[in-house]
């Protein structure tokens, strides 16, 4: 059984990943909405960020380039 903070650090990626695929220039997800799709997610959201996985702007997070190819890896 998968632990659920990878679980849900995979989540988090995959609104990131939604959101640059619509915008890649800017496409970028606000701390809030994560709040109101996935509820508690600071711990997940300082992993990736520590990781390289995203990057933190302020209250909107962005995936990197290093997410991206992450989340693609492990869909």
């Amino acid at each position: 059984m998968e632990h659920p903070q990878k679980t849900l650090r995979r989540k988090v990626l995959h609104l990131l990943y939604a959101a640059r695929l619509k915008d890649p220039e800017t496409g970028c997800v606000y701390g809030r909405e994560f709040r109101d799709a996935l509820g508690e997610c600071d711990f997940a959201l300082a992993v990736l960020a520590e990781t390289g996985h995203v990057k933190r702007e302020g209250h909107q997070y962005r995936i990197t380039g290093q997410g991206v190819i992450a989340f693609e890896e492990n869909v």
